[in-house]
């Protein structure tokens, strides 16, 4: 084997040996430099072919070495990118709550009666408002306000201010006189009730009037007793 041959051999194993080498070591700064001029001079020795064989040797040696470098960074800066956590959003054992109307209570007004005169006062059943009024009752003939009406209408009064009530005022008559006679002196029966009454402080538009004369009675007109129940004004309760 000639001189030739075997610095072409000596300059591929330098060649080779650097390029192994590279996956283990890492060249560094002025080191890249050194790598081919290194693997030239290692092959001078076997010849000048060997010089060639091992300047590119030690050129893949450094080549190697920056590949394996940039792989291991770009492995290292994908190991090191924090990673976006996917937040679940929390469900709650809680139901969604619904709105509810709130209930109120509305305690009921009752109406408190108290007096003798109290029995001739009607309520409804929870005693909240008032359904009847006892009539006022008149003497033969006569359309004044005794002193036992005034009594009995200044306690309606009090009670009606208290607790407005709409009242249709209907006067009536017994059957003495004529038909004709007994229409007028209803009127006026039925207008001193209305009158008493807003001189009690009632409102006006709480009360209207009526006047039916002999009509309607509510009890016999044969009887002196029947009689006097006859001439009365009713106190119908509207509203």
């Amino acid at each position: 084997m000639n001189k030739k041959s075997i610095a072409v051999i000596t300059g591929a194993l330098v060649a080779t040996l650097l390029t192994g080498c590279a996956a283990n070591h890492k060249p560094q700064g002025n080191a890249k430099l050194l790598c081919p001029l290194g693997g030239a001079a290692v092959g001078a020795l076997a010849g000048g072919f060997g010089a060639v064989a091992g300047f590119a040797g030690g050129a893949a040696y450094c080549q190697s070495g920056q590949t394996d470098k940039a792989a291991l960074t770009a492995d290292n800066a994908t190991k090191e990118q924090p990673q976006a956590k996917v937040v679940e959003p929390v469900k709650s054992s809680q139901p969604t709550p619904t709105h509810q109307p709130e209930k109120v209570n509305q305690a009921v007004a009752v109406i408190a009666l108290s007096g003798p005169l109290a029995e001739h006062v009607h309520l409804n059943a929870d005693k909240s408002a008032i359904v009847g009024l006892d009539p006022v009752h008149f003497e033969l003939d006569k359309s004044r306000l005794t002193v036992q009406n005034q009594e009995l209408l200044n306690y309606y009064a009090a009670l009606l201010k208290a607790h407005p009530t709409k009242l249709l005022l209907t006067g009536y008559t017994d059957n003495t006189g004529t038909a004709k006679y007994n229409q007028r002196l209803s009127d006026r029966r039925v207008d001193q009730v209305k009158q008493y009454l807003l001189k009690q402080g009632v409102a006006l538009n709480m009360v209207s009037v009526k006047a039916l004369g002999e009509s309607d009675p509510v009890a016999s007109n044969a009887t002196p007793e029947g009689r006097a129940d006859n001439r009365r004004v009713e106190l119908v309760v509207i509203s």
